[in-house]
Formats: C-alpha cells, structure tokens, sequence
C-alpha cells in the first residue's frame, strides 16, 4: 500500500507506542490448553508496561513529572521495565 500512495517508509517524526491499559490483576495472559498453571506462574512474575510505570513513578522521583502517554520520550521498554534514554 506504502509503495502505491508514494509514502516513504524512512525519515518520518513520530514513532507509535502501544501502551496497554488494564484494571488491577487483570492484565491479559495467553496459553495453551493443558498450560494454565504455568501461564498463571509466568504472568505473576511478568511486568507489563502499566505495571512498570507505577514501578517507575514510585522508585525514580524524576519520573514522576511525565504522564503515562509521555514516558516512552524519556525511557526505553527493555527487559520488562522501563529504562532511562541514553543517547550514544
């Protein structure tokens, strides 16, 4: 479709991050049949990005100025949690 209308796949301004929103311990959990127990454990011990904001806004005190919408400007999603920018 890109190629159709001309649009070029490089040099745009605006990167597009999903961040899920969910209620308190009903973050969505995927399985196979006859794995539940085992997909149960793993999200126990999983972070999603929601999660990890709190984390965030309650351990660093600079966090705390940027919404939810506007963290990943300043921090990176690596390894299930959020990490400050570094420009190399």
């Amino acid at each position: 479709m890109w190629r159709l209308l001309g649009e070029k796949m490089h040099e745009k301004s605006h990167t597009i991050i999903r961040l899920p929103v969910h209620l308190p311990s009903m973050q969505p959990v995927y399985f196979f049949d006859d794995e539940e127990r085992q997909a149960l454990e793993r999200a126990a011990q999983r972070n999603t990005m929601l999660i990890a904001w709190f984390e965030l806004n309650r351990t660093d005190p600079d966090a705390n100025r940027y919404l939810y919408a506007d963290i990943p400007k300043h921090f990176v999603w690596k390894n299930n949690k959020w990490e400050t920018c570094t420009i190399e």
